[in-house]
């Protein structure tokens, strides 16, 4: 048996001298302190069964938190006390583990879970994106079934596969909301996910390997806020990627250069096209933020005491916008040296 407790405690005292200022009494809202205490406490329960084969845990979480804090967006309107907001939540996990061969893993887990915000989506920062004290913890249950494969061959070979499913319903989902000036963090809806992942290595011979992941979560909403959202339900939760992948080439000699270690390598980056938006009526299309395909690839040799790495990262000068439709910067050329002391 397992018992664990964390507990943390923020402050928060700032000034602003050109700042917003309550109408009524002339206060600085910054210098209100915010305040913020998690405590997680947790039991947990292992067991082996079936010679060593299977393996089980079972936990009991308890979640408490308390915040106070001055709501930002409001403070100039009229005079104000801050908003307290607190809550005591319990959740579980129950996970198995059964390892068939020296190979082959297969396993499964549920959990009841808790994610209480932090500071930042509370607080905000003062600047772009506002406070909201009123934000709730963030609960989901969760089911993951998946297997691994890890498996060495003769010549340096390899193979290592892990594929996972899960699927996710959540409530109070916290996520960034635009308004008119600057971003808030808010709970949605209620929405449910089904979605897997992949993720490999394969070490083709002693000199090249392959590796990659890759992710599909399709997250859907199952409530409307009021009626005038009915049409969202079913819809595709915005401004999160629901399709993406990674993958990494590396080959490596030691006899092309004497005395001298080179390394190729290149890796790709792609996101598909998502909403940024949720549509604002049944005929209307929201904008989207385009797909994203980035290759970074480049040479390192190692010669003694020296490494050196050229390599481009976004190579083919592709245009890539992050969330919020921001667009990041194009082709970069980069090149490092190091030198190692030997003491």
């Amino acid at each position: 048996m397992t018992f664990n407790k964390v507990t943390s405690r923020i402050k928060s005292v700032c000034e602003d001298p050109f700042g917003l200022r309550v109408t009524d009494d002339n206060i600085d809202p910054l210098t209100v302190p915010a305040r913020l205490v998690k405590n997680v406490t947790g039991v947990e329960i292992k067991s082996n069964w079936l010679d060593g084969k299977l393996t089980t845990r079972g936990a009991i979480k308890n979640y408490y938190f308390r915040n106070s804090g001055i709501d930002f967006g409001n403070a100039f309107i009229a005079a104000f006390d801050p908003i307290v907001n607190s809550g005591n939540l319990f959740g579980g996990s129950a996970t198995a583990k059964y390892q068939l061969n020296r190979f082959l893993l297969f396993r499964a887990s549920y959990e009841y879970a808790t994610r209480i915000p932090d500071e930042d989506e509370i607080y905000g920062d003062g600047l772009f994106l506002r406070s909201n004290p009123e934000l709730r913890p963030e609960r989901s249950h969760n089911l993951n079934v998946g297997f691994r494969i890890d498996k060495i061959f003769s010549g340096n070979r390899s193979v290592y596969l892990e594929f996972s499913t899960f699927l996710r319903s959540t409530q109070y989902r916290i996520f960034s909301r635009i308004c008119s000036f600057d971003v808030i963090n808010d709970n949605g809806p209620a929405e449910e996910a089904l979605g897997a992942e992949l993720d490999f290595a394969l070490d083709i011979t002693s000199s090249l390997s392959f590796n990659g992941n890759a992710t599909f979560q399709d997250i859907r909403l199952t409530e409307a806020t009021d009626f005038t959202e009915e049409f969202l339900v079913g819809e595709r939760f915005p401004n999160i990627p629901y399709f993406f992948f990674n993958t990494g080439l590396r080959y490596k000699r030691a006899d092309i250069l004497k005395n001298t270690i080179l390394t190729a390598f290149a890796y790709q980056s792609f996101v598909e096209e998502y909403f940024l938006f949720f549509r604002a009526s049944p005929k209307v299309q929201p904008p989207t933020i385009p797909q994203r395909n980035i290759i970074r690839a480049g040479v390192t040799a190692e010669v003694k005491n020296w490494t050196v790495t050229a390599e481009s990262n976004n190579l083919f000068n592709a245009d890539v916008f992050e969330e919020f439709r921001e667009q990041r910067p194009g082709r970069t050329w980069h090149l490092k040296v190091n030198y190692r002391f030997l003491l």
